[in-house]
């Protein structure tokens, strides 16, 4: 039992029956272990007269000893005692459930009685444990058959008594909207995935919005919009941003609750910028993917979703592979492009050095045939138009170089395929930032210049122990980058939890959009006021802030956050410092409500939070929230917030006018606004 809670990384635990509370210990210890997901233990016991089915008598005074098991183990932190039955407590649940250990009444209809009332909180991957599950004369043994028989979940472990079962992943219908299908890699890829996710039952159609014909054939559904609304999807996806405006504006009809989640897929870099923006808005995602790292964290502020994700693209490492023959070359060095990607600097390279045959790829859509006539006459350029995936491998072959020189890209499929075929690359950093590293994958150059392609197309021919060495550790670098392994993390992000982030902080399980170093900026004067400080977060967010305090050495920190599940997130951030840590979900929008709401929340602190907050907040009581805030700062109020809005509201008259006065003010980027640190004056 220990080892599951340590598992469990969505969720709380649950246990139905707990007697004398030795197996919550159990749980409470092997939940310590899972360092920030640590799961609250909440054992649903009743304690009321009953007896079970092998005749043991159960009762008020078991209690007792549940408290002193509590006490004498010292898990009386973790574990929260909840006494009243799964009835009385499952339907007005709002915890999602991770872990669910069934030990209560053994009669078979308690046994599914327990089960159906948890079932709908259990979050995705949930693991289900029944207790004296293996005796066949009593409920959970027959109760655990039908589960399995059903084939809704699949048994995932046995010892002892204890048998585990785990839900089965549903299937899901997605959904990838297009202008038209064309050839293009954004595309081509969710071929590859539908091909990928069919092998787990997963289904995958693509919706037209434009009125063109396919200009390419897929094995892939092709629906019309029409068609797709009349059915139910577990998800849409707009892949990349180059569609007409008249498109992107249509994406919003894909917010209707029959869509289901919404993904918007960052296909390039940074270039296309305000087009990404465009369906940003028009989609209003639930989760935003990034395919390369073009996009540091920080430089997607302005856009929306719960969740931001990087998941880089991937390549068929078993269709290209190194190849143990080679065709008979003549003592020419064959060098490999492609035709539509800023393909004339290659070309102009090419054109000056001896014996050197270049083979472009893709649609010619800058008419070279016509333009370098005298080369493809001389054999010295060959164009060999479009290639499907069966003519791809052998293109790569027969080459002894690949070059890349896109100054603009997401994912770069050359590069990758190049790699998997044990093809030396040269490549720009467009696009192949997750797996080109210079001098060890590939040769990396910043401009694709002729004389800078030229330079280096020389040093790998002249040195061919060097292209080996190249081409070695990229075969292996790029063997990581599989359809399969893509496409089980697509399902998953897809399958999104509802979570909404804050930061972005992935070693946390956070995926946010601003970056922890920002929001910290500016507020080096107040964690160094920290030690035995009592401090008011509102707008705590998942508890990254709070938590730098109370490491600095805060002696208390209330956090307020309107999101529960952030608010759960930072109780287990900030475990370690127990009660010294008290966070809470409410609105600050009505602060004489909020107020009456919160108890616990003292007169007075020596530091007021109030971070990105004030803006959020309803222009007609934005500022009744400000000066009620401040009021209760002993010593220091940080506030952040746009510089508009900060101008606008007048927040440093308001602020003087509470004896308050700027010791430190930091400019911030545009969309958060600067820090300022205020100071009570005495007057």
């Amino acid at each position: 039992m220990a080892r599951l809670a340590a598992g469990c990384s969505v969720g709380c635990v649950i246990e139905i029956g707990s007697f004398h509370g030795k197996s919550a210990v159990a749980l409470a210890l092997g939940a310590r272990e899972a360092a920030f997901r640590k799961s609250e233990i909440y054992c649903i016991e009743p304690h009321r007269n009953f007896v079970g089915v092998y005749g043991g008598v159960f009762g008020p005074k078991d209690r007792g000893s549940f408290y002193r098991t509590m006490l004498e183990t010292g898990r009386f932190e973790d574990v929260a005692l909840v006494g009243l039955t799964s009835a009385e407590v499952a339907p007005a649940w709002k915890l999602p459930v991770g872990l669910l250990f069934i030990d209560g009444d053994h009669r078979y209809e308690a046994v599914r009685s327990d089960f159906d009332l948890w079932k709908p909180h259990l979050s995705r991957n949930a693991v289900v444990v029944f207790d004296d599950a293996k005796d066949p004369a009593i409920g959970p043994a027959r109760f655990v058959q039908e589960l399995l028989e059903i084939g809704e979940f699949v048994k995932i472990e046995e010892c002892g008594k204890l048998v585990a079962l785990r839900q089965k992943p549903r299937t899901m219908d997605l959904l990838v909207a297009c202008d038209h299908v064309v050839l293009s890699g954004g595309l081509l890829r969710f071929d590859r995935v539908a091909a990928a996710i069919a092998k787990d039952g997963h289904r995958l159609s693509f919706v037209t919005m434009g009125s063109e014909p396919a200009a390419r054939r897929t094995g892939v559904a092709v629906l019309t919009l029409e068609e797709a609304q009349a059915k139910q999807w577990d998800c849409v996806m707009v892949p990349g941003a180059g569609f007409p405006p008249a498109t992107i504006a249509s994406f919003n009809v894909f917010r209707k609750p029959n869509f289901g989640q919404r993904v918007q897929h960052v296909l390039n870099d940074q270039t296309r910028r305000e087009a990404f923006r465009a369906v940003n808005e028009a989609l209003e995602p639930h989760v935003v993917i990034f395919n390369n790292e073009h996009w540091p964290v920080g430089s997607f502020t302005d856009f929306t979703a719960d969740q931001f994700h990087f998941l880089f693209g991937a390549v068929d490492t078993a269709r290209f592979r190194p190849s143990t023959a080679r065709k008979p070359d003549g003592g020419r060095w064959f060098v490999g492009g492609l035709a539509n990607k800023n393909p004339v600097p290659l070309i102009e390279a090419v054109g000056g050095m001896n014996d050197v045959v270049l083979m472009l790829f893709g649609m010619d859509n800058q008419i070279l045939a016509q333009r370098y006539t005298h080369l493809i006459e001389e054999g010295g350029l060959k164009l060999a138009g479009v290639l499907d995936e069966n003519g791809l491998p052998s293109f790569y072959q027969d080459l002894d170089c690949v070059v890349t020189t896109e100054i603009f890209a997401g994912w770069g499929n050359l590069a990758a395929e190049a790699m998997a075929s044990g093809i030396p690359v040269i490549c720009t950093r467009a696009g192949t930032m997750a797996f080109a590293r210079d001098g060890e994958t590939a040769i990396v150059i910043d401009e694709p210049t002729p004389e800078q392609l030229r330079s280096q197309m020389e040093r790998l021919r002249a040195d061919p122990s060097l292209g080996r060495l190249l081409a070695g550790n990229a075969r292996r670098c790029i063997e990581a980058f599989d359809w399969q392994t893509y496409s089980g993390s697509l399902i998953d992000l897809c399958r999104h939890d509802g979570t909404k982030h804050y930061f972005h902080a992935p070693e946390l399980g956070l995926y946010g959009k601003w970056p922890v170093e920002d929001r910290l900026e500016g507020l080096l004067p107040l964690i160094e006021q920290a030690p035995g400080s009592v401090v008011l977060d509102l707008g705590a967010a998942e508890g990254l802030i709070a938590k730098t305090f109370l490491d600095a050495g805060a002696s208390l920190l209330h956090g307020f956050e309107i999101d529960a599940s952030r608010v759960e997130r930072a109780r287990k951030l900030t475990a370690d410092h127990g009660d010294k840590a008290v966070f809470a979900a409410d609105d600050l929008s009505n602060w004489s409500r909020f107020v009456e709401n919160q108890p616990r929340l003292r007169s007075s602190y020596d530091i007021v939070l109030f971070l990105g907050v004030h803006h959020h907040l309803p222009a007609a009581t934005r500022n009744d929230t400000l000066r009620g805030a401040a009021q209760l700062a002993r010593r220091f109020f940080a506030y952040r917030a746009p510089e508009t809005v900060r101008v606008a509201e007048d927040v440093d008259a308001i602020l003087d006018g509470l004896d308050f006065k700027v010791t430190c003010a930091l400019e911030g980027r545009a969309g958060m606004g600067g820090s300022r640190i205020y100071e009570r004056v005495s007057r």
